[in-house]
């Protein structure tokens, strides 16, 4: 039962993504819950068009925590960012052993960073401003998130639906830390940013680690209509 469990919450991971649904548009907001669920061919085309001069390079800032947390600022908590680079323009006196390869992890100071020239496109849904319009629009929407009433229905019958049988909903609301942890997993976004910084400021890279390349939705919001199809 356990080593189903464990499972379970793994395969829950990896993807289901948060449905959030707005009666008002008439749209749902399929919200990546972890960044296996975004490629790099999504964050580089949104920037395709925006060219960095020489020195600096773009930057995608990949965030991922609590929803709450993302669409209201005064809730602190312990999210995680990561740092890819997208697009480069090196200087030719730079040697290839000395520039950031793209779609690898960065390491560099997060005020680097945040400091850079934001450079957003509108075709990028995954923003956190995106985010929280998206649900301040919907009233009940809002409202459900704010309570927290929404996560508790997602984690239930996402867990429900991949370890069937074996966990009913009365079991997992009697779990008091199995349904909290489950509950953690299900409020938690990843939201994509972009940032044009100084190549100079990059102090290395994982050479191994990255973005899948493809293969993942490119599209986040869409008519609710057409998933019930």
């Amino acid at each position: 039962m356990l080593v189903n469990l464990i499972n379970g919450i793994n395969n829950l991971i990896k993807v289901i993504m948060l449905h959030l649904e707005n009666k008002t548009k008439g749209e749902t907001f399929l919200v990546p819950q972890h960044m296996a669920e975004i490629d790099f061919q999504y964050v580089s085309e949104r920037v395709k068009n925006i060219t960095p001069f020489k020195h600096f390079g773009i930057v995608a800032i990949i965030q991922t925590a609590k929803l709450r947390e993302i669409i209201n600022p005064d809730l602190k908590g312990t999210g995680n960012t990561r740092f890819i680079l997208v697009k480069a323009n090196y200087s030719d006196d730079v040697k290839e052993g000395d520039r950031a390869l793209l779609n690898r992890f960065l390491y560099v100071a997060p005020s680097d960073v945040f400091t850079g020239i934001d450079c957003n496109p509108r075709s990028n849904e995954l923003t956190p401003y995106n985010l929280a319009e998206f649900i301040r629009s919907d009233q009940d929407l809002n409202i459900s998130i704010a309570r927290g009433e929404i996560f508790r229905k997602v984690s239930t019958g996402s867990v429900i639906s991949l370890l069937g049988n074996e966990v009913s909903p009365a079991t997992i609301e009697k779990k008091g830390d199995n349904g909290k942890l489950i509950t953690t997993i299900a409020e938690t976004v990843v939201c994509v940013g972009y940032k044009i910084v100084r190549l100079s400021d990059i102090q290395g890279q994982n050479t191994i680690e990255g973005l899948i390349p493809n293969g993942k939705p490119q599209k986040f919001i869409v008519a609710t209509n057409l998933l019930q199809i």
